[in-house]
């Protein structure tokens, strides 16, 4: 009675495994994940020196002072599976670990930049978007060859000739358009194109840069899409931090404050001696590391997930708080997560698709936000039945929704290109990738609705909620009343308070 369509009561092994997946849903710890992104250069022996790791640290020592006391703390190392930054000496979390200069960063703020007037007067009028605008202070800077500052980290950005066969530019477009339907990376190739081709066309109109080609505008926005810091709309290239590999996981990211003269890079946790550290990069994905880095992940795959939510789960009244817990963009119809290949569903993606239902309950929402329901964001907890189950549907729409448009080309991908190997079409490993973490998604996603239509389903997965959160800071008469009535049970019993 009230049993999902084919689930049989008496199933207790699904029903089990069903709840303990869930359960683990709200009880994951987001782990620290350290991804290789750097060529994997040949192995050296203590004793022979390494000339990548030389020049690596060449350019790091011409960007940081010896001078300097960061250069004390932070260096260049190799940690066996590329190449990195990390600490010296050990650190605790919260320590400054680095200060950039402005004359260090590239962007459209960057005064003596030959171009800095032109950009911003076309910036201010509207005439350019920020990208293209960036795009030329860096081959405004790239043309300049060794008399720029950043000669020496350009040197470390792959080279011309590496994108002919590697990255966005390299891949065949009609294969391309055709393997990518439906995955995040669909109508990239088709905007990298357009941007570079808007970009070289107004960078031909600037007298200092009337000679560039196509090629060198390209290399710009890879290195751009790598190693750029994006905060909204307006990217900028940190110099220094060109060496830091990325991580998806803020916890583990640098922690960047910026400041009158400069940046200022904190330590985001406590560091070991020979500890890498690492920038924080929001959409780490499968796809970008491919596209813009030319590689793969072999294990811990991500993609982006961006959906377009029709006015049904958009209130208008709900829209401040749907942004400011980052569930819906700055356009106010699109939403946008970074999903991974896991069991265990990703807190931020659950606790939006519950955002999205309790619009059309705004007392409710007006009472766990009273309750303190968002302290622990993105983790939230159980609203009730009917939320969670209206929340998992809507999740398994968007995400089967998109599973679908991808199979919709299965056919047409074999036919094309059954006989060929992956290294001839490397996008087929994202694919397959986005693949594995929609199905298991829709999967979990599923579980969820199943249990929670089921009263006492539901209630187990409740009890195993509430053993997991942490408990309310007690007043201080609470404090009191619980110190004494242990000490009166010690005194009641003395002889349970012996040792052993």
């Amino acid at each position: 009675r009230g049993c999902p369509r084919g689930m049989k009561v008496s199933d207790g092994r699904t029903i089990a495994v069903a709840i303990g997946a869930l359960v683990a849903v709200v009880a994951v710890a987001l782990r620290r994940i350290d991804t290789a992104l750097h060529v994997f250069w040949p192995a050296h022996t203590d004793t022979e020196p390494d000339p990548m790791l030389d020049r690596l640290q060449d350019a790091w020592m011409s960007m940081v002072p010896v001078s300097a006391a960061s250069a004390d703390i932070l260096d260049v190392m190799n940690f066996g599976n590329g190449f990195g930054l990390g600490p010296r000496v050990g650190v605790k979390a919260g320590k400054r670990l680095l200060f950039v200069p402005k004359h260090l960063v590239l962007s459209t703020d960057m005064e003596d930049s030959p171009v800095y007037k032109r950009v911003n007067r076309d910036l201010d009028a509207g005439a350019v978007t920020p990208l293209i605008g960036l795009l030329t202070v860096i081959v405004a800077e790239l043309v300049r060859g060794e008399s720029s500052r950043f000669h020496k980290v350009f040197g470390l950005i792959n080279d011309m000739e590496w994108q002919d066969e590697h990255g966005i530019f390299s891949f065949p477009t009609p294969e391309f358009e055709l393997i990518a339907t439906g995955t995040s990376m669909e109508d990239w190739q088709r905007q990298a194109f357009n941007d570079t081709r808007l970009a070289h066309a107004y960078m031909t109109q600037v007298a200092t840069l009337a000679d560039v080609t196509d090629r060198q505008v390209r290399w710009a926005y890879l290195a751009l899409r790598a190693h750029g810091i994006w905060t909204g709309d307006k990217p900028r290239l940190i110099a220094p931090l060109v060496l830091a590999r990325p991580t998806a996981e803020v916890e583990s990211g640098l922690k960047l404050v910026d400041v009158d003269d400069g940046i200022e890079v904190f330590s985001a946790e406590t560091t070991h001696r020979g500890d890498e550290v690492f920038v924080y990069d929001p959409l780490l994905s499968d796809a970008r590391a491919l596209c813009y880095r030319g590689i793969w992940f072999t294990k811990q795959h991500r993609m982006e997930f961006k959906v377009e939510l029709n006015a049904t789960y958009v209130v208008p009244e709900v829209v401040p708080t749907l942004k400011k817990w980052q569930c819906l963009e700055a356009d106010g119809r699109t939403s946008l997560f970074l999903l991974r290949h896991t069991k265990n569903i990703d807190f931020r993606f659950l606790s939006c698709m519950r955002l999205f239902v309790l619009g059309h309950e705004q007392e409710k929402l007006a009472t766990l936000e009273k309750d303190g329901w968002f302290s622990e964001w993105p983790r939230t907890y159980l609203v009730d039945k009917e939320v969670e189950v209206e929340a998992a549907h809507l999740a398994t729409d968007l995400l089967d929704s998109r599973l679908q448009k991808m199979m919709s080309v299965n056919l047409e991908i074999r036919e094309t290109m059954g006989g060929k190997s992956v290294n001839d079409h490397p996008t087929a490993k994202v694919r397959e990738a986005e693949t594995m973490i929609l199905v298991q998604l829709v999967k979990s996603m599923n579980e969820l609705r199943m249990v929670a239509s089921v009263d006492h389903l539901y209630a187990r997965l409740k009890e195993g909620e509430a053993r997991l959160k942490p408990e309310k800071e007690s007043s201080g008469d609470d404090k009191k009343k619980k110190k004494a009535t242990k000490k009166k049970g010690k005194d009641k019993n003395p002889s349970q308070n012996k040792p052993g």
